[in-house]
């Protein structure tokens, strides 16, 4: 539902898109795990992208950005929180001891 609004809010043009997924990844990961949210949102950015891509070659394909974008905003959003990424917890734990 999260990206399916940001979706709807930011339009059809290929910059937003990608600012739409990667948005809506990075607010996922901070909840969820970063590998268990890139797994959900890389079939549907293939989907995405395999419908916009018009055979050319040009530089206006989608889909290598838009799987890079994917993983960098996993990792971004999981730095977000506590629970984002493992690693967060221990330096709040070492952090506490210092």
């Amino acid at each position: 539902r999260v990206a399916l609004k940001l979706m709807s809010l930011l339009g059809t043009k290929q910059a937003l898109l990608m600012l739409g997924i990667m948005m809506s990844v990075g607010i996922l990961s901070m909840f969820l795990s970063n590998t268990s949210t890139t797994l959900m949102i890389v079939p549907v950015a293939q989907a995405i992208a395999s419908s916009l891509d018009d055979g050319s070659t040009a530089a206006g394909s989608l889909g290598k950005p838009l799987m890079l974008g994917v993983g960098y905003a996993a990792s971004c959003g999981g730095m977000g929180t506590l629970i984002g990424t493992p690693p967060n917890g221990v330096l709040a734990a070492q952090a506490e001891i210092f």
